[in-house]
């Protein structure tokens, strides 16, 4: 006789997987721009510590699955998508004040128009 277990799924920040590697790669789930993007990063950090995770970037809020960025990541990719500045600004801090690296590389036009459509202070 077999057990059925339900487990309710919780969506808030809490129940969001912390990342701790040095290089973070999120790219585009579900999309072979955003595969391939991870593939030739972590082709060019193969001996890094680097985990590549999938994002499906435009869910609302409550069901946002993006990880939190524990404090030993040096460098985040942001590979075939975008968040929105308000969003990508606080991932240039550690919980110190230190800075890390992120690199964001989108061709989607959305993209471009939402981070230039009216100066941003501070993006550089």
């Amino acid at each position: 006789m077999s057990k059925t277990l339900k487990v309710k799924i919780m969506t808030t920040t809490t129940n969001r997987p912390t990342l701790n590697n040095k290089i973070v790669c999120l790219y585009h789930n579900n999309c072979t721009d955003g595969m391939m993007s991870a593939v030739i990063a972590k082709f060019y950090h193969h001996k890094d510590d680097f985990v590549a995770v999938p994002v499906q970037y435009q869910k609302p809020t409550e069901e946002d699955k993006t990880p939190i960025l524990g404090d030993n990541v040096d460098t985040v990719y942001i590979l075939d998508f975008s968040f929105s500045p308000e969003k990508t600004l606080p991932m240039l801090f550690k919980s110190d004040g230190t800075r890390r690296k992120v690199v964001m590389l989108d061709h989607h036009l959305s993209a471009m128009n939402e981070w230039f459509s009216e100066r941003k202070e501070n993006i550089l």
